[in-house]
């Protein structure tokens, strides 16, 4: 995972993640529930889905430089 650059995040219900994309560009990817994405300033709701096997996820893009909150209000 490491050359990937891919990184799992768990947030519990109310927890939220500050992401500062910097020099990469970044998908959020629920792969377990929805969540909430604040990229420069605008919302995405997220509704995931129940598991990774159940299907195609919906994903929000942060290009570079960009700044975003990752938020769960329901949790895993």
């Amino acid at each position: 995972w490491g050359y990937s650059s891919l990184r799992v995040l768990t947030l519990d219900a109310g927890g939220s993640h500050l992401l500062s994309a910097g020099e990469s560009e970044w998908i959020v990817l629920p792969l377990n529930g929805g969540c909430t994405v604040l990229v420069d300033g605008e919302i995405f709701e997220l509704r995931g889905r129940n598991g990774v096997f159940d299907g195609v996820s919906d994903f929000v893009y942060v290009p570079r430089d960009a700044h975003a909150q990752i938020a769960s209000g329901a949790g895993p």
